[in-house]
Protein backbone atom coordinates (compact mmCIF):
# COMPACT_ATOMS: atom_id res chain seq x y z
CA UNK A 1 0.00 0.00 0.00
CA UNK A 2 2.87 2.36 0.83
CA UNK A 3 4.42 1.60 -2.53
CA UNK A 4 1.12 2.50 -4.22
CA UNK A 5 0.90 5.83 -2.39
CA UNK A 6 4.51 6.57 -3.26
CA UNK A 7 3.92 5.75 -6.92
CA UNK A 8 0.82 7.95 -7.04
CA UNK A 9 2.75 10.79 -5.38
CA UNK A 10 5.54 10.48 -7.93
CA UNK A 11 3.03 10.50 -10.79
CA UNK A 12 1.44 13.64 -9.36
CA UNK A 13 4.85 15.31 -9.08
CA UNK A 14 5.70 14.38 -12.66
CA UNK A 15 2.34 15.76 -13.83
CA UNK A 16 2.92 19.06 -11.99
CA UNK A 17 6.41 19.31 -13.47
CA UNK A 18 5.08 18.75 -16.97
CA UNK A 19 2.39 21.40 -16.48
CA UNK A 20 5.02 23.89 -15.35
CA UNK A 21 7.44 23.19 -18.18
CA UNK A 22 5.24 22.35 -21.18
CA UNK A 23 4.50 25.25 -23.52
CA UNK A 24 0.84 26.24 -23.28
CA UNK A 25 -1.04 25.80 -26.55
CA UNK A 26 -4.43 27.26 -25.57
CA UNK A 27 -3.47 30.68 -26.93
CA UNK A 28 -3.78 30.59 -30.71
CA UNK A 29 -2.52 33.08 -33.25
CA UNK A 30 -5.87 33.76 -34.96
CA UNK A 31 -7.79 34.93 -31.84
CA UNK A 32 -4.81 37.00 -30.70
CA UNK A 33 -4.48 38.57 -34.16
CA UNK A 34 -8.22 39.32 -34.01
CA UNK A 35 -7.60 41.20 -30.76
CA UNK A 36 -4.95 43.26 -32.52
CA UNK A 37 -7.41 43.98 -35.32
CA UNK A 38 -10.07 45.02 -32.81
CA UNK A 39 -7.63 47.43 -31.15
CA UNK A 40 -6.72 49.05 -34.48
CA UNK A 41 -10.38 49.20 -35.52
CA UNK A 42 -11.22 50.82 -32.18
CA UNK A 43 -8.52 53.44 -32.73
CA UNK A 44 -9.87 54.21 -36.21
CA UNK A 45 -13.42 54.44 -34.86
CA UNK A 46 -12.41 56.68 -31.98
CA UNK A 47 -10.38 58.96 -34.23
CA UNK A 48 -13.62 59.83 -36.02
CA UNK A 49 -14.88 61.43 -32.78
CA UNK A 50 -12.16 63.95 -31.82
CA UNK A 51 -14.42 65.73 -29.32
CA UNK A 52 -14.52 62.69 -27.06
CA UNK A 53 -14.11 63.48 -23.35
CA UNK A 54 -11.52 61.74 -21.13
CA UNK A 55 -14.33 59.84 -19.40
CA UNK A 56 -15.62 58.57 -22.74
CA UNK A 57 -12.06 57.59 -23.71
CA UNK A 58 -11.61 55.48 -20.56
CA UNK A 59 -15.06 53.90 -20.82
CA UNK A 60 -14.62 53.13 -24.51
CA UNK A 61 -11.26 51.40 -24.08
CA UNK A 62 -12.47 49.55 -20.99
CA UNK A 63 -15.28 48.04 -23.07
CA UNK A 64 -12.79 47.23 -25.85
CA UNK A 65 -10.55 45.51 -23.31
CA UNK A 66 -13.40 43.29 -22.08
CA UNK A 67 -14.28 42.27 -25.65
CA UNK A 68 -10.64 41.61 -26.50
CA UNK A 69 -10.12 39.50 -23.39
CA UNK A 70 -13.07 37.32 -24.33
CA UNK A 71 -11.70 36.81 -27.84
CA UNK A 72 -8.15 36.14 -26.63
CA UNK A 73 -9.09 33.39 -24.17
CA UNK A 74 -11.54 31.65 -26.49
CA UNK A 75 -9.06 28.85 -27.14
CA UNK A 76 -8.47 28.32 -23.43
CA UNK A 77 -12.21 28.29 -22.71
CA UNK A 78 -12.64 25.52 -25.27
CA UNK A 79 -9.96 23.49 -23.48
CA UNK A 80 -11.66 24.05 -20.12
CA UNK A 81 -14.93 22.79 -21.57
CA UNK A 82 -13.37 19.52 -22.73
CA UNK A 83 -13.03 17.12 -19.79
CA UNK A 84 -11.17 14.68 -22.04
CA UNK A 85 -8.12 16.99 -21.92
CA UNK A 86 -7.23 17.17 -18.20
CA UNK A 87 -3.59 18.17 -18.78
CA UNK A 88 -4.56 21.10 -21.00
CA UNK A 89 -7.29 22.12 -18.55
CA UNK A 90 -4.74 22.24 -15.73
CA UNK A 91 -2.44 24.36 -17.86
CA UNK A 92 -5.26 26.74 -18.75
CA UNK A 93 -6.21 27.22 -15.10
CA UNK A 94 -2.57 27.83 -14.22
CA UNK A 95 -2.24 30.49 -16.92
CA UNK A 96 -5.44 32.18 -15.77
CA UNK A 97 -4.18 32.23 -12.18
CA UNK A 98 -0.96 33.84 -13.34
CA UNK A 99 -2.73 36.52 -15.36
CA UNK A 100 -5.72 37.16 -13.07
CA UNK A 101 -3.84 39.48 -10.65
CA UNK A 102 -2.95 41.71 -13.61
CA UNK A 103 -6.63 42.00 -14.56
CA UNK A 104 -7.71 42.73 -11.00
CA UNK A 105 -5.03 45.39 -10.57
CA UNK A 106 -6.02 46.98 -13.89
CA UNK A 107 -9.67 47.08 -12.85
CA UNK A 108 -8.82 48.50 -9.41
CA UNK A 109 -6.55 51.20 -10.82
CA UNK A 110 -9.14 52.18 -13.43
CA UNK A 111 -11.90 52.51 -10.85
CA UNK A 112 -9.64 54.49 -8.52
CA UNK A 113 -8.66 56.93 -11.25
CA UNK A 114 -12.30 57.20 -12.35
CA UNK A 115 -13.21 58.35 -8.86
CA UNK A 116 -10.21 60.70 -8.72
CA UNK A 117 -11.45 62.66 -11.74
CA UNK A 118 -10.54 63.27 -15.35
CA UNK A 119 -7.33 65.14 -14.48
CA UNK A 120 -5.74 61.76 -13.75
CA UNK A 121 -7.04 59.89 -16.79
CA UNK A 122 -4.05 60.71 -18.99
CA UNK A 123 -1.92 58.40 -16.82
CA UNK A 124 -4.17 55.38 -17.33
CA UNK A 125 -2.91 54.27 -20.79
CA UNK A 126 0.66 54.11 -19.48
CA UNK A 127 -0.42 52.26 -16.34
CA UNK A 128 -2.52 49.84 -18.39
CA UNK A 129 0.51 49.03 -20.52
CA UNK A 130 2.75 48.53 -17.48
CA UNK A 131 0.16 46.31 -15.77
CA UNK A 132 -0.28 44.26 -18.94
CA UNK A 133 3.51 44.00 -19.10
CA UNK A 134 3.57 42.43 -15.62
CA UNK A 135 0.83 39.97 -16.60
CA UNK A 136 2.74 39.04 -19.74
CA UNK A 137 5.98 38.48 -17.82
CA UNK A 138 4.08 36.30 -15.32
CA UNK A 139 2.99 33.94 -18.09
CA UNK A 140 6.31 33.77 -19.97
CA UNK A 141 7.38 30.47 -18.34
CA UNK A 142 4.43 28.78 -20.05
CA UNK A 143 4.58 30.50 -23.45
CA UNK A 144 7.17 30.70 -26.27
CA UNK A 145 10.31 32.64 -25.36
CA UNK A 146 9.52 35.47 -27.77
CA UNK A 147 6.64 36.56 -25.51
CA UNK A 148 9.22 37.95 -23.09
CA UNK A 149 10.36 40.47 -25.72
CA UNK A 150 6.77 41.53 -26.30
CA UNK A 151 6.31 42.01 -22.55
CA UNK A 152 9.40 44.22 -22.64
CA UNK A 153 7.74 46.18 -25.45
CA UNK A 154 4.74 46.82 -23.21
CA UNK A 155 7.11 48.04 -20.52
CA UNK A 156 8.76 50.53 -22.89
CA UNK A 157 5.38 51.65 -24.24
CA UNK A 158 4.10 52.20 -20.70
CA UNK A 159 7.08 54.36 -19.82
CA UNK A 160 6.65 56.42 -22.99
CA UNK A 161 2.91 56.86 -22.39
CA UNK A 162 3.53 58.04 -18.83
CA UNK A 163 5.97 60.62 -20.16
CA UNK A 164 3.31 61.80 -22.60
CA UNK A 165 0.60 61.96 -19.93
CA UNK A 166 1.18 65.54 -18.71
CA UNK A 167 0.56 66.84 -22.24
CA UNK A 168 -2.53 64.65 -22.69
CA UNK A 169 -1.00 62.95 -25.74
CA UNK A 170 -1.40 59.56 -24.07
CA UNK A 171 -5.16 59.87 -24.60
CA UNK A 172 -4.70 59.67 -28.36
CA UNK A 173 -6.60 56.77 -29.97
CA UNK A 174 -3.43 55.60 -31.67
CA UNK A 175 -1.50 55.55 -28.40
CA UNK A 176 -3.80 52.70 -27.42
CA UNK A 177 -4.15 51.22 -30.91
CA UNK A 178 -0.43 50.97 -31.56
CA UNK A 179 0.45 49.78 -28.05
CA UNK A 180 -2.12 47.02 -27.70
CA UNK A 181 -2.93 46.36 -31.36
CA UNK A 182 0.73 46.13 -32.29
CA UNK A 183 1.51 44.08 -29.19
CA UNK A 184 -1.15 41.52 -29.98
CA UNK A 185 -0.16 41.26 -33.64
CA UNK A 186 3.42 40.61 -32.49
CA UNK A 187 2.15 37.99 -30.02
CA UNK A 188 0.15 36.29 -32.77
CA UNK A 189 3.26 36.17 -34.95
CA UNK A 190 5.30 34.57 -32.14
CA UNK A 191 2.59 31.99 -31.44
CA UNK A 192 2.30 31.05 -35.09
CA UNK A 193 6.04 30.92 -35.76
CA UNK A 194 6.99 29.11 -32.55
CA UNK A 195 4.06 26.71 -32.18
CA UNK A 196 1.53 26.46 -34.96
CA UNK A 197 3.94 26.45 -37.89
CA UNK A 198 5.82 23.60 -36.22
CA UNK A 199 2.58 21.75 -35.49
CA UNK A 200 1.49 22.06 -39.13
CA UNK A 201 4.88 20.80 -40.29
CA UNK A 202 4.82 17.81 -37.92
CA UNK A 203 1.28 16.84 -38.97
CA UNK A 204 2.31 16.43 -42.59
Amino acid sequence: MNDLHQALSQISQIHDHLVRTEIYRGLRSIPIAMVGGIAFAAAIFEEAYPEQSPQEFVFFWSVVAVVCFGVAISGGVILLARPSLPFQRTQTLRILRQFLPCLLVGLTVTLAFWKAGEDTFAYLPGLWSLIFCLGSFATTPYLPSGIGWIALGYLIAGIVLLQLAPSGASLSPWAMGITFGGGHFATAAVLYWSLERRENHESR
